[in-house]
């Protein structure tokens, strides 16, 4: 044992020590109080009948301060107990300008303090701890409230701590990340993504912090973190802004519920609540006030059929065209003129004439049609009680009249008639990409939804969105925002939002741009470079065994690979997971393999439910933005994946993978 590690432990066994003490403490305190609750509740059913209503409302003021501090001092020990386990991960050695010493500085998860009020762990969004990540040896300097304070890096450690013991010391004149990430990635649970703050790249850093900027668009390539940086960014942001924003204030619109199922133990992990989240999709359909019959997964099912002459398919395709938003725009604004046509309204001795009123209609054009008629009513209202202040009809009353001068009594009205003018047929049924019409419609013609409440967005898969799509984010949202993406792994057809397009749409949001993928070998990714001719994507030089390509005749010979595969894998990789390009194909490869005694899950997107089987089956669609230590794809020969689409469908298949990867390809019609 070296005398790093012997210094580290020694210190930690000390700190062990204080904390199991503080722990002893807080647990008799929290027994304590839990002790007054349950006696001041029992004297409240014991004399319930002889307490008067004054006296009632002071207890009931004591019952929720005794419930409140019962809860504070739940909270401390649990954030004690987790300190036990994990206090730390970093120690810099800094000498401030001006003194003859160095200060220790060990940073962790959560900030601790001890009874003599020594600060002896700094919370790792604190100021002082972003020199951990942004400086190596000499001088350094962090922002803190009342300025800029310097000094001299003389001394940084890395140290793993795991349920209370110390696993490894690395010491050096720089930020040992590779090591780090090396240890980390080769012994990654990928059931839920994890922290990374113990790794966290200086490039990344700039953007946690970022406190200059209120929105952001991030464009970082497959493996960069990017997902990993939003959900870090909340954290420092409730930590930086905590009197002025809280979780309840922060909505994160993600992809689908598997996504949302594998970020959900980030926050916690941080120590922070979780935030409002939402599908994209739930989004839309609580916006449309619309539940459609093709959810999104159903939809590029239907789209991947590729059928000729598909109506649906059609309508899909044309919702997702630019030129489908100037012709709605168009239509909204020729029906805004031309479909009200008010009578004259005699309210009380007033007479409001056709004019007037449309004078008024016109006066609030920045407001939804329905909005306006509620405001006409009550202004209509006031003028008419200066002459007769009584026996005036209601504000609804009113309304309703100018209501029905209006051409549309509804925004499903006003969808189905714009689809007609555009030569779009008729239908049945809504699909997944009409619920963004509808929405539009709705804040044209209904009253905007108040979602002020929110003070700051994030969206991930951004490049999936359409323009109509952001353009109602835009609207909805006024608050700050961060957008993260990777236009290279648009997998639809339909999907033909550009870079360029989202930073004009977002003009006032700074753009930032990632280009280092940290979560594959060096292998794996100058594997799937290739497959996009890639020339940006700068991969760690993280060695692992070469992806292989695995050709089958038919597909009783892909069968035998894969269980081959799975068998041998399911005793060294912590997970796997296959992937084809639809669910019907991963729910028929589910079958195929459970009939062949695999043990393994199907992930289709409906639910998120745990589980403890490490091989998962699902498709492309609902694996993006997922991550295994082994990755296997069914059927990834090129002509099942045409075009520049398919190259970056066959990206995002190869880029899931962290050390290990296959593609299972079919060379022969022979189906057998």
């Amino acid at each position: 044992m070296d005398d790093v590690f012997q210094e580290e432990e020694k210190h930690w066994q000390n700190l062990k020590h204080e904390l199991f003490l503080k722990e002893q403490e807080l647990d008799a305190e929290w027994g304590r109080k839990l002790a007054e609750t349950k006696q001041f509740q029992q004297y409240l059913v014991d004399y319930k009948g002889e307490i008067d209503p004054h006296e009632m409302f002071t207890n009931s003021r004591i019952s929720q301060q005794q419930q409140v501090a019962e809860a504070v001092s739940s909270n401390q020990l649990s954030k004690v107990k987790k300190i036990q386990k994990n206090p730390y991960f970093s120690r810099i050695d800094f000498q401030f300008s001006g003194d003859s010493e160095s200060e220790r500085i060990y940073i962790g998860r959560f900030s601790y303090t001890n009874s003599n009020g020594e600060l002896l762990i700094y919370d790792w969004r604190a100021p002082i701890s972003s020199m951990f990540y942004d400086y190596d040896f000499g001088p350094a300097a962090y922002q803190a409230p009342n300025g800029e304070v310097s000094g001299e890096i003389i001394g940084k450690r890395q140290i793993k701590i795991v349920d209370g013991e110390i696993d490894y010391v690395l010491e050096s004149q720089h930020t040992i990340f590779d090591d780090t990430l090396q240890r980390t990635l080769s012994h990654k649970d990928s059931q839920h993504m994890s922290t990374i703050i113990n790794t966290i790249q200086q490039e990344q850093n700039a953007i946690i912090r970022n406190t200059k900027d209120k929105s952001l668009i991030l464009q970082g390539v497959a493996g960069s973190g990017k997902t990993s940086i939003a959900l870090h960014r909340i954290a420092f942001m409730l930590y930086h802004f905590k009197d002025s924003l809280s979780s309840e204030e922060v909505m994160i619109l993600s992809p689908n519920s598997v996504f949302s199922q594998y970020i959900s133990q980030v926050l916690p992990e941080l120590g922070e609540e979780p935030v409002i989240e939402l599908t994209v999709e739930a989004f839309f359909e609580k916006l449309a006030g619309a539940v459609p019959v093709y959810s999104r997964i159903e939809e590029s099912e239907r789209l991947n059929d590729r059928l000729p002459h598909d109506a649906l398919v059609s309508r899909i395709k044309r919702i997702h065209l630019s030129s489908f938003m100037t012709e709605l725009d168009l239509f909204l604004k020729t029906i805004e003129k031309t479909a009200f046509f008010p009578e004259p309204i005699q309210i009380g001795e007033m007479n409001f004439s056709k004019a007037y009123i449309i004078q008024k209609y016109r006066a609030y054009h920045k407001h939804p049609i329905l909005e306006r008629f509620d405001r006409i009513a009550e202004d209509l209202l006031e003028e008419a009680k200066v002459r007769m202040p009584k026996h005036l009809p209601s504000r609804a009353q009113v309304t309703r009249r100018l209501k029905k001068c209006f051409g549309f009594r509804t925004t499903m009205q006003i969808y189905r008639e714009f689809l007609k003018s555009a030569g779009i047929p008729a239908f049945k049924n809504l699909t997944y990409s009409d619920l963004f019409p509808i929405a539009y419609i709705r804040l044209f013609f209904e009253q905007i939804p108040d979602l002020s409440k929110i003070k700051y967005l994030v969206i991930d898969e951004m490049q999936d969105l359409a323009l109509i799509q952001q353009l109602v984010i835009k609207q909805v949202f006024k608050c700050g925002k961060l957008l993260v993406g990777d236009f290279t792994q648009q997998i639809e057809s339909t999907q033909t939002m550009t870079l360029q397009q989202l930073g004009d749409l977002f003009s006032e949001a700074k753009q930032l741009i990632l280009t280092k993928s940290y979560r594959s070998t060096y292998e794996i990714m100058t594997f799937a470079k290739k497959i996009i001719h890639d020339t940006v994507i700068q991969p760690i030089t993280r060695h692992g065994e070469d992806p292989q390509r695995i050709i089958c005749k038919n597909k009783d010979m892909q069968s035998a690979q894969i269980i081959s595969l799975l068998t041998k894998q399911a005793k060294q990789a912590p997970s796997v997971l296959l992937i084809t390009r639809t669910l019907s194909e991963a729910r028929e490869w589910y079958t195929i393999l459970r009939n062949q005694g695999i043990n393994l899950r199907l992930l289709d997107g409906k639910e998120a439910t745990k589980s403890d089987e490490k091989i998962v089956i699902s498709s492309l669609l609902i694996v993006k933005g997922l991550e295994a230590d082994t990755v296997i794809g069914i059927d990834t020969q090129k002509e099942y994946f045409p075009g520049k689409i398919g190259d970056q469908q066959l990206f995002v298949i190869a880029t899931r993978a962290i050390n290990q990867l296959y593609f299972i390809e079919r060379r022969s019609e022979d189906e057998n």
